[in-house]
């Protein structure tokens, strides 16, 4: 039985709220890393909280778990790319980064989405599009060195790595699609997660068993808490449903408002200032986004079925 396509701005909304959180989880993520936890362990934290309410939430539903074996293949590609690459990178390199670097180049994705579509045959390649990935990686280039031409800048390793995290996010975006079409997308999170734990332990146990927890602040557990229930669970479950409904380059497309949140807590925070070369860095990308991100009108997505 075919589910109820929801209203274009439903599924708008609901991007706009995943941008909004994630803008929040470059500043909040850093109140925590690396000061009190390690990136890797916050990452286990939030893989295994995740999993562990998805298992439950379906044991008390009743959902059929079962994927077919020809999909058991990508759906472990895409927990290697989504949540370990994905996860690793980001929080690691968050740690070595400003909140605003992070965000601004994480705007990066829809032209890393277009490009991966690329050589998967699922685009084709046009003018403007080429141009915007141009645009897109010349403004990263200037982020990363800060008008020096070099990689010499202290926060290199860390827009280095945030930058293999916009690479892996955005090859996840485009291979998890079939699969969000054809399962319901909180089973194929709940396998995600499932899986990435096993990919994530190795890097993360040691941190925990370290940590000592009697003598954390409040808000070490209150930022752990945003990141595992909004970031994660609320983020990407909302993600996962919307690509049910619209394009994985429309969903990328939405990173393009999360450095305006987190810029904004950054200096409200007096945590950064604004360079002249972060300025013309985001304009570049943000034009690059806006040309690659441009489509022509088409054909409804295929409603997911149930049964």
């Amino acid at each position: 039985m075919s589910v109820k396509k929801p209203a274009g701005w439903v599924v708008h909304a609901a991007l706009l709220l995943v941008a909004l959180i994630y803008g929040f989880n470059y500043s909040i993520a850093k109140l925590v890393i690396p000061h009190y936890l390690e990136p890797s362990s916050v990452i286990l934290l939030r893989v295994a909280a995740v999993s562990l309410l998805l298992g439950l939430w379906h044991i008390g539903r009743g959902t059929p778990l079962s994927i077919e074996p020809a999909h058991r293949l990508r759906l472990v590609v895409c927990a290697l790319l989504g949540v370990v690459l994905n996860q690793l990178l980001f929080f690691e390199g968050l740690a070595r980064t400003t909140a605003t670097n992070a965000s601004v180049i994480m705007t990066m994705s829809p032209i890393f989405v277009l490009l991966f579509s690329l050589l998967m045959g699922l685009e084709k390649p046009t003018f403007r599009r080429m141009t915007g990935v141009f645009l897109g990686g010349l403004g990263g280039y200037v982020l990363i060195t800060q008008g020096q031409w070099a990689l010499q800048q202290a926060n290199v390793w860390g827009d280095l790595m945030v930058l293999g995290n916009a690479l892996s996010y955005s090859a996840y975006l485009v291979l998890v699609k079939p699969l969000m079409r054809r399962y319901h997308p909180l089973v194929v999170m709940f396998y995600l997660f499932t899986i990435g734990i096993i990919g994530v332990f190795p890097f993360g146990y040691k941190g925990l068993y370290a940590a000592e927890w009697q003598q954390l602040p409040w808000f070490v557990f209150a930022s752990v808490a945003y990141v595992v229930l909004a970031t994660t669970l609320t983020a990407y479950s909302l993600n996962a449903w919307a690509l049910q409904y619209t394009h994985a380059s429309v969903v990328g497309f939405y990173i393009y408002f999360q450095p305006l949140v987190a810029a904004t807590l950054d200096l409200w925070q007096g945590k950064a200032s604004l360079t002249v070369y972060t300025v013309v860095a985001a304009l570049l990308i943000f034009t690059g986004v806006f040309l690659v991100s441009i489509q022509k009108s088409t054909k409804n997505a295929p409603l997911v079925k149930k049964g």
